[in-house]
């Protein structure tokens, strides 16, 4: 048995903030983008999810040959990669437990954790084609071509009477379906954190929601795309793979990716 575990940064800071927003920037203590403490948390217990769960697998302390880990480029990734190792290598399980059990998601980074450090690998995000598109032209020119596209422009032109509303309750200017992805992802973060406004209601978050939702089905929908962007860490992982059933020597169990979708 060989384990393959993808998984996503977890709560974060918005990356931007709309020009009407009232949440102090200085609410977020590292600065836009980064890995909140909720989401520091997440990934801790999401480490003792994959301890339990793994258990007959690997072995109870960090083996250098058993596993190997690797993150994208971003602090928030990183610092993903770093906690979930927390839970899944403690020092001390039942020190951890007790620490855990008396925090809620909101709570902050205890003070005092079993932890030991643990490598994570990464390359510049501009050289990153197993998780990431790095500087690729193709990607690029396809992208600006899904932006440019009948699908975007009818999906544009479908929300169009709300893009209208949000630039009011903003003070953005929504140009494009890119621009509305942007403010629709600030907004649910702020409500995620109790901190949205007024006029954020259920229906306008059902409503950003679904629009977050479409960008990702119509990304996700041209073939090339995919094989550009998934393609490398796929057949990594078929590699990976064919090397077990084929008995190639190694002592590794696991490969881990901390990434951004």
């Amino acid at each position: 048995m060989y384990l393959k575990k993808i998984y996503r940064h977890g709560d974060r800071a918005p990356t931007v903030l709309y020009p009407t927003s009232t949440t102090d920037p200085f609410f977020w203590p590292n600065g836009l983008g980064q890995l909140t403490p909720r989401g520091q948390l997440q990934h801790i217990r999401l480490g003792q999810f994959l301890r339990e769960r793994y258990s007959e697998l690997l072995n109870s302390t960090y083996v250098a040959s058993e596993v190997i880990i690797r993150s994208t480029d971003y602090e928030r990734t990183l610092m993903s990669a770093y906690s979930n190792l927390v839970g899944l290598y403690p020092t001390s399980k039942d020190k951890l437990d007790s620490i855990l059990s008396g925090l809620n998601e909101n709570d902050t980074w205890p003070e005092v954790l079993p932890w030991q450090p643990i490598p994570v690998h990464t390359v510049s995000r501009s050289l990153d084609y197993l998780m990431g598109t790095g500087d690729c032209p193709r990607f690029n020119e396809l992208l600006e071509e899904l932006g440019k596209s009948e699908m975007v422009k009818n999906l544009t032109e479908r929300f169009q009477g709300f893009f209208d509303q949000l630039e009011i309750w903003t003070g953005s200017k929504i140009d494009y379906f890119s621009d509305a992805l942007a403010i629709a992802d600030t907004v649910l973060v702020e409500d995620l954190y109790s901190l949205s406004p007024p006029w954020a209601n259920s229906s306008v978050l059902a409503e950003l929601r679904l629009i977050l939702d479409l960008s990702y089905y119509d990304l996700f929908d041209s073939p090339e795309m995919n094989q550009i962007h998934v393609g490398p860490i796929i057949r990594d992982i078929m590699e990976n793979i064919q090397n077990l059933m084929t008995n190639k020597p190694s002592r590794r169990q696991a490969k881990i990716y901390s990434g951004v979708s």
